[in-house]
């Protein structure tokens, strides 16, 4: 019976991946979902003339929580926890006569009781998991509704639009029909699905037979959740002295739709606004500006939905560049080769480097640049280097002669200046405000956003 629901579930609900997607439907951290869950089971078995029928349910609740997303590999984890009423005997019959009064004392002590559970799941970015699908107990299909679910093809759709898909979980081939019941509105997105299943017969044992499937699924596309599910399957097991047939009905609806949307959505709009802006500057390297965002995030809404995830990578950024936002240390050279530059009230570049590391080597032009383009506004460019085994002063002094570097070359004493800076790999810049604020740092490759914070910097 477990895999039977399985499949009711997993099968509509998966794709192979094979082809391009238009919706993915995500959850964040935190989201908790409450579903009315009602199962309803009919088995028929007939040996001879003689016949049995009896159908029952349960119903209940499932809560779902989703507490940890990762993009490195893609995954998701969730906790399903249960709670199941005793099952209930709505129809029993043996030869075609009503027989539901006696079932009540004789067979409803041997119907599942109420039950409590609760297990955890980690699903990949298309909400599986790993090992064979038919195994998959009813928590880790329902599961994938939350996960980014993969439904329509890459195209624009329509009312009355379908598409196929055909998935193989170990010895079955289940193919599907779908199509869009309705055009999406509201954020709504009702899909309909048929279903057939392909068993290879077992060696021993009697043939199995799937009946055609049906689903129905609503979507809520702003939340990015399944609202409600509606489906039927069944199988019939033939043996030479025995047909058994087993049909099961689900359905699910999430409990306290139009509340989720009011506590949720209304604050969608103005959050989600303001984090998308922060962390498009964290993806673009600004990272001064995206820990302030992320600092300003956490302050403003402290009940937000985003709020771990913000000061995760808030945490994350203060602990690869610990020096950010923070006033940068004093420069302690041993000596300088050049004039002895005044950086006070000036934006400050300092660029980490050596003479000999081929990188370094390769980000001269770019330094040259940029001292000469910005140091009429107030920028100053400053090389910070050693001495060692690789390089003594005369090698830098010939090395800065033969590139005509405009800017002065900071000698450290020892390993003074790249240790306050913690510099473990070179070439390396930082950027400091007026105020003398570290305000960026990073790889002379990232040009543009050099660029676009000197520009900054000189403004304020």
């Amino acid at each position: 019976m477990k895999q039977l629901i399985a499949l009711l579930l997993v099968l509509p609900l998966a794709a192979d991946g094979s082809d391009p997607v238009l919706l993915r439907y995500k959850s964040e951290p935190g989201t908790v979902l409450r579903y009315r869950v009602r199962i309803v089971n009919q088995q028929d078995a007939s040996v001879g003339e003689r016949s049995q029928s009896i159908t029952f349910e349960r119903t209940g609740r499932r809560t779902l929580l989703l507490f940890d997303r990762s993009n490195d590999p893609p995954r998701l984890t969730l906790s399903s926890e249960d709670d199941m009423e005793d099952a209930r005997i709505l129809a029993y019959s043996e030869d075609g006569k009503d027989r539901l009064e006696a079932a009540r004392a004789d067979i409803q002590p041997t119907l599942p009781r109420a039950t409590k559970q609760l297990a955890f799941y980690t699903l990949d970015d298309q909400g599986r998991e790993q090992g064979d699908l038919t195994k998959v107990p009813l928590d880790a299909a329902l599961l994938r509704s939350l996960s980014d679910i993969q439904i329509l093809p890459d195209e624009p759709v329509g009312a009355g639009a379908a598409w196929k898909r055909e998935l193989r979980p170990g010895p079955l081939v289940c193919k599907y029909d779908y199509t869009l019941a309705a055009p999406p509105e509201g954020g709504r997105l009702d899909i309909a699905s048929t279903f057939a299943v392909e068993a290879a017969q077992p060696a021993e044992g009697p043939a199995l037979a799937f009946a055609p499937g049906e689903v129905s699924m609503r979507f809520d596309a702003e939340l990015g959740i399944l609202v409600s599910l509606r489906g039927k399957v069944g199988v019939t097991a033939t043996a030479p002295d025995k047909v058994d047939t087993l049909t099961i009905t689900l359905e699910l609806e999430l409990e306290g739709v139009e509340r989720i949307r009011s506590e949720v959505l209304a604050s969608v709009a103005e959050e989600g606004g303001f984090l998308a802006t922060v962390y498009r500057a964290y993806e673009t390297g600004i990272i001064d500006r995206a820990a302030l965002g992320l600092e300003e995030f956490i302050e403003r809404y402290p009940e937000s939905r985003w709020r771990a995830g913000a000061k995760g990578l808030l945490d994350g950024l203060r602990a690869t560049f610990p020096l950010l936002l923070a006033e940068g240390p004093a420069l302690s050279p041993k000596e300088w080769i050049g004039a002895t530059p005044d950086l006070g009230g000036k934006v400050v570049l300092l660029s980490f480097w050596t003479t000999w590391e081929e990188n370094c080597r390769a980000a001269v032009p770019s330094l040259v640049k940029w001292s000469e383009a910005f140091a009429p506004s107030g920028l100053v460019v400053v090389g910070v280097t050693g001495l060692d085994d690789r390089q003594d002063r005369a090698a830098v002094e010939e090395f800065a002669a033969q590139q005509a570097l405009p800017f002065p070359v900071a000698i450290d004493d020892g390993e003074k200046t790249f240790s306050s800076f913690r510099v473990l790999t070179i070439p390396h810049l930082f950027l400091l405000d007026k105020r003398g604020r570290v305000r960026w740092q990073g790889h002379p490759s990232q040009a543009t956003v050099v660029e676009y914070m000197i520009r900054g910097l000189l403004a304020e």
